[in-house]
């Protein structure tokens, strides 16, 4: 079942955020969890956060904001932050979340989605899934560590 995020959900998903985090190849600066809780507290409060949930468990999540761009504030964007199921639920669970962020999005006024993945063994699949649903690949992202 996919939901929307509840302040109460904020201790079941920190660990699928973790999961996440350890997946992920972006592993500069460590998981702390307090900043996790607060940002997920934000995004259940002001901005776009749904969960999968299955016996009673929470299997996945997708999070993000809605912001106008900067030159032209009547474009309302939604941007996708985090999005993770774990291992093993995989199987349509991911889409419906994503499902539920567009719908929520274009039902807040957002016009535009900007979804950003980190480089890991999945962002070739990652990026088929996003241009199946008419994402085009605009941007680049570069990293580096000081």
């Amino acid at each position: 079942m996919i939901r929307p995020a509840e302040l109460t959900d904020l201790d079941d998903m920190l660990p699928l955020c973790e999961r996440f985090h350890a997946e992920a190849a972006h592993t500069f600066g460590g998981f702390v969890e307090a900043d996790m809780r607060e940002a997920l507290r934000h995004w259940v409060l002001h901005g776009l956060a749904f969960v999968a949930e299955e016996g009673g468990e929470l299997v996945g999540l997708v999070t993000g904001g809605l912001d106008s761009l900067f030159y032209n504030s009547d474009v309302i964007f939604a941007q996708e932050a985090l999005w993770y199921v774990l291992p093993g639920k995989r199987n349509g669970a991911g889409r419906a979340l994503f499902n539920a962020f567009e719908q929520e999005a274009k039902a807040r006024g957002a016009t535009v989605i900007v979804a950003l993945y980190m480089t890991t063994a999945r962002d070739r699949a990652f990026g088929r899934f996003l241009e199946k649903r008419g994402y085009a690949h605009t941007d680049q992202l570069y990293t580096r560590v000081l």
